[in-house]
């Protein structure tokens, strides 16, 4: 997980992925049943909590997130986190008007 804060850019270690799915759960069988109309949804996951041992979605809306890297991936450089940077400071330019 590769992070774009004020003073530095971390990137810290995803433990894994998070997977949710639906389904139907039938009252009178008091069971659970594929639903055909549901998705799967899976959302990167990242450690938290007071021993890093919990694992919750990471907040893709945060101004800090900037990208999941894949396993092997090499860390962004230099020249492309000023970048990044500076799109994300034309972008705040922009919506203030």
């Amino acid at each position: 997980m590769v992070y774009l804060e004020p003073d530095q850019t971390p990137v810290l270690p995803m433990p894994g992925w998070l997977i949710q799915e639906s389904y139907l759960y039938d009252l009178a069988d008091d069971q659970a049943h594929d639903d055909d109309a549901s998705e799967r949804r899976v959302i990167p996951g990242v450690c938290s909590g007071v021993y890093d041992w919990q694992v919750e979605p990471i907040d893709i809306d945060s101004e800090f997130h900037w990208r999941v890297l894949a396993p092997g991936e090499p860390e962004p450089s230099e020249e492309e986190e000023q970048a990044e940077r500076a799109r994300r400071a034309e972008d705040r330019r922009q919506r203030r008007g």
